[in-house]
């Protein structure tokens, strides 16, 4: 049985860096990514410079690509990194398979998104996270490993 990484909701393991070349944490301690309304907002802002959003990713996520992930990876790493760059992002990456981070990104963002949506739209949310979760496959989904749990 596959184990869960985090208990906390939103919140999702993410195996970068563990050499600790970039981001300030000693190496046993683990890397999450986090995207609430506002570390979306601002992935978005920095997004629309090159006419991309993160909306227009779920809708389209073969449209995904290295600038993207870098400016999507920083936000996401800023909870735990206040001071992350996209430019750091982006080295990170320089070491990093790009399928392996972005599906933990797509898993992140759409438990950021959670709640967004009603109907078909909220449906398409949550089925991204579980086909990123599946092929990832080295977790349950929250909802089945934090039972009872906040």
């Amino acid at each position: 049985m596959a184990k869960v990484k985090t208990t906390r909701h939103g919140y999702v393991e993410i195996n970068i860096d563990n050499e600790r070349t970039f981001l300030d944490l000693p190496k046993d301690e683990k890397v999450y990514l986090k995207y609430n309304y506002n570390a979306i907002g601002d992935a978005d802002r920095e997004m629309k410079q090159y006419g991309a959003s993160v909306l227009q990713m779920f809708t389209n996520p073969r449209s995904i690509g290295t600038d993207d992930v870098r400016v999507l990876l920083g936000a996401g790493l800023r909870h735990q990194f206040p001071s992350i760059t996209t430019e750091v992002a982006g080295e990170i990456m320089e070491y990093e398979q790009f399928p392996k981070v972005l599906l933990k990104i797509v898993e992140a963002l759409s438990l950021g998104m959670e709640g967004w949506f009603e109907g078909d739209a909220a449906k398409d949310v949550k089925a991204m996270r579980l086909r990123a979760v599946s092929i990832d496959g080295s977790e349950e989904t929250p909802e089945e490993g934090d039972k009872g749990k906040n």
